[in-house]
């Protein structure tokens, strides 16, 4: 009787092992997911916020929603995934570099910050495509910065050059050929201010002195190193911004008792050509020669 009870324990016991083993290896990998998730969840939460001041509201954001935020006024999120990648490094130097000198986080009033904003510009049907683009383009160059000499850059970007770009205080923004922004919609722009917006603006100008007006161009580029009206000189840049003109590149005479400008490109002109740099990534270029061919020879890092 005592061997029988033995013979059924052991056949019990074969049975149930596989089962026991199931179960234990079961409880245990759930438990480990479990605590995986949640310690993904708590490193999500943990992830440092940033602190970003549009106008007079203080923002609080993770580095994934600030950047796709800035690429939303960047660049049409419906350009070339190379390109969105190119930008979306630019835009990760520039804020690095805001917070390595401890500067506030104050990008430009026409970034689309909030998800709702950028629905709204993109449109329902398009959102979630663009949003899946954008943040393709943020993971996939995660920590990945341009320097020179060992600094970050002040990666200025523009959204259409003149035909060329525009040189800058340093070596890394020299005037390169970007021809291919004369095949863009905006390239070309014109204005027209009466006598009496010119002399609200510019008092010490007169009639006369606009009759004379003339302009000296920066190097071998379009853009504008001073006006001169008459015996008054204008700094280039002082009288684009005045005049809310889009480009640093511009000309024109006066006519019509007022004055006709006409601008060539979007922007300041330094740096890197958005319009121009999809037009070679349509070519085939990838976002690293995109970024070398716009700011010369830098260092592309991953942080």
């Amino acid at each position: 009787m005592v061997y029988v009870r033995r013979c059924l324990a052991v056949l019990t016991a074969g049975f149930l092992l596989p089962y026991i083993v199931t179960v234990f290896w079961g409880s245990w990998f759930a438990r480990e997911s479990q605590t995986g998730a949640w310690e993904e969840a708590r490193a999500e939460v943990q992830e440092e916020k940033l602190q970003v001041q549009i106008g007079q509201v203080l923002y609080e954001m993770t580095e994934e929603e600030y950047l796709l935020g800035a690429m939303a006024a960047a660049v049409p999120m419906n350009d070339e995934s190379e390109t969105l990648k190119a930008v979306a490094v630019i835009l990760r130097t520039n804020l690095y570099a805001m917070k390595e000198k401890g500067q506030p986080i104050l990008p430009e009033e026409n970034y689309f910050i909030e998800e709702y904003a950028r629905a709204r510009t993109w449109g329902v049907d398009t959102y979630l495509e663009y949003q899946r683009r954008g943040k393709q383009a943020i993971e996939e160059t995660r920590g990945i910065t341009l320097k020179w000499e060992g600094k970050l850059l002040e990666a200025a970007f523009h959204s259409v050059s003149a035909g060329t770009t525009r040189e800058g205080a340093y070596p890394y923004l020299a005037s390169v050929d970007s021809q291919a922004d004369r095949r863009s919609e905006q390239f070309l722009t014109v204005y027209w201010f009466s006598g009496k917006t010119l002399s609200a603006l510019f008092p010490e100008i007169t009639e006369e002195q606009w009759r004379q007006l003339s302009f000296v161009e920066e190097g071998k580029t379009s853009y504008i190193k001073e006006v001169s009206a008459g015996e008054a000189v204008i700094p280039g840049e002082e009288f684009r911004e005045k005049l809310s003109l889009c480009s640093g590149a511009y000309f024109g005479s006066w006519k019509e008792n007022g004055l006709q400008l006409l601008c060539k490109g979007q922007g300041h002109g330094l740096g890197f050509s958005v319009f121009g740099a999809n037009e070679l990534a349509k070519e085939g270029r990838s976002w690293q020669e995109l970024l070398t061919y716009y700011y010369g020879n830098i260092t592309i890092e991953n942080e």
